[in-house]
């Protein structure tokens, strides 16, 4: 069975962020022709017409190739998400095949069934390549024709026009139709697609598994603060046919299973054999998850009302950290998303305070993936390399200070080895960005911070010296931020390999 738990954990997947980063650089992308664009104000309408279509269809092009290229990418992340969401949900059922004494593993069928699931999700996915060129040249032509109607109408001046395009693009970024004809955002889109793929390739190998083992009953998964229309159904066995429900004395399967249906939720069922599968909560348990309250303000309020709220506010931070990551990306200023963003963690962290729920990481990291990639010749990039920030801090008051007890021993190394102190500091920060994509990166250990790693570089210093600098980075789990914590010189060589 697949928890609510753990389909929160896997809801913003790598398949996702794939997406996000894409969208992020699409938008970032459009967002740098507008910015750079000649005043538009004097040009006639049918030039305007010329000049859409000219640059639109670069976008289109641009935008299609960059989409093209996540194929590979895609598909073996899909492929590792399926292959877990089978394993985690198949542990369910293990006391039932020891009880029919039947071998705990998938069967052929089901991993035919999980290779069809796993087919049609991925094809889904490919067939948005081409809208999503055509929505990302639709964008570039509407925000471009918008502003140009702003300034020859006199309502703006160029250049708020322009601006006030910029900011509505990396606020929305590329978005697409719902089968409602609603525009929603590409990551939501196929956030949904991947979700809609596990729930429905799980029930079809859960319904196959449950006829095998001669389930005749469901068991529906249960978690603090379901809606209350679920809260009052959930957790509880339910038998499927008139007859065992009486013989039983528990409720019809057929007049709640509508309800697991429903838009956004997480809860699933799995096969049981009545009169042998033990509930997993009792009464009392379900009974206090249907109650529970949380104190906001001064109030008792209930549970699931506080993570909604909570739920509003991570949505939030993840907008306002996707459109810093694109105006950044575009070279724009972000100091006002900025502010916007640190407002909003204080909000957070004050809910979370007073409730005691746990702020969920996952659901506010925008375009940072779980794993590193590798590149055409075979070296391992780290995660978000392009962006990785660099504290000047770093070096100015620890590894290139001669002064600091602790870092004296790095700067002597650092000005013998490679010539560089502070006072070509920012030389040596170029240097280790410029070659950062270059060198293999190794996975460390997680602290509970975000994920850790080591690049070993070998640069060419400042006096024409060759050293080589051991770096280490996090990806802040707060802020999705990729940052440089540690640098300094070591003896220590690269293998063969890179590393």
């Amino acid at each position: 069975m697949l928890t609510p738990e753990y389909l929160n954990l896997i809801e913003f997947n790598d398949v996702v962020e794939l997406y996000n980063r894409l969208n992020i650089e699409i938008t970032a992308d459009i967002i740098s022709r507008i910015n750079t664009m000649n005043d538009i104000t004097s040009i006639s309408k049918k030039q305007m017409k010329i000049l859409l279509q000219t640059n639109g269809t670069e976008v289109f092009n641009e935008a299609l190739e960059r989409t093209s290229l996540l194929t590979r990418e895609t598909k073996n992340a899909l492929k590792l998400l399926f292959e877990n969401m089978a394993k985690e949900d198949i542990q369910g059922y293990k006391e039932l095949y020891e009880y029919r004494g039947k071998p705990f593993k998938l069967s052929e069928t089901q991993y035919n069934i999980l290779n069809q699931g796993l087919k049609q999700t991925n094809k889904v996915l490919k067939n948005m390549t081409n809208t999503i060129a055509f929505q990302s040249q639709q964008a570039y032509v509407n925000a471009v024709d918008e502003a140009y109607m702003k300034t020859v109408t006199g309502a703006f001046d160029y250049t708020s026009a322009i601006n006030a395009a910029v900011q509505q693009l990396a606020d929305k970024g590329i978005t697409l139709k719902d089968k409602l004809g609603r525009n929603i955002q590409l990551e939501t889109a196929v956030r949904r697609n991947v979700l809609s793929g596990i729930h429905a390739t799980a029930n079809n190998i859960n319904r196959d598994i449950e006829e095998d083992l001669g389930c005749n009953g469901y068991e529906v998964t249960a978690h603090l603060g379901a809606r209350p229309t679920h809260a009052e159904a959930q957790g509880k066995q339910y038998a499927i046919s008139i007859k065992d429900a009486s013989k039983y004395g528990i409720e019809l399967w057929s007049d709640v299973s509508d309800l697991w249906e429903e838009y956004n939720c997480r809860h699933t069922y799995f096969g049981i054999i009545l009169g042998i599968s033990e509930p997993i909560y009792n009464s009392k348990e379900l009974k206090e998850f249907k109650n529970a309250t949380v104190r906001l303000n001064g109030k008792e309020i209930p549970y699931y009302e506080a993570t909604q709220r909570q739920r509003k506010i991570e949505n939030n931070i993840r907008k306002i950290t996707r459109s810093i990551k694109t105006l950044e990306k575009a070279k724009l200023d972000a100091r006002a998303e900025k502010m916007q963003l640190r407002q909003l963690n204080k909000e957070l962290t004050k809910l979370c305070n007073e409730t005691g729920l746990n702020k969920d990481y996952n659901r506010m990291k925008v375009a940072i993936n779980s794993s590193t990639k590798l590149i055409k010749n075979g070296i391992i990039k780290l995660p978000n390399y392009e962006d990785a920030v660099i504290p000047k801090e770093k070096f100015t008051k620890y590894a290139l200070d001669i002064n600091n007890p602790k870092g004296r021993n790095k700067a002597i190394a650092f000005q013998e080895a490679l010539g560089y102190n502070v006072n070509n500091v920012d030389k040596l920060i170029r240097n280790i960005q410029k070659n950062l994509n270059k060198f293999n990166a190794i996975e460390k250990s997680d602290k509970g911070f975000g994920k850790q790693y080591e690049v070993l570089m070998t640069l060419v210093g400042e006096n024409k010296k060759i050293a080589n600098v051991k770096t280490g980075w996090i990806i802040d789990k707060e802020t999705g931020e990729t940052r440089l914590t540690s640098a300094y010189v070591t003896k220590k060589g690269r293998k063969k390999n890179g590393n």
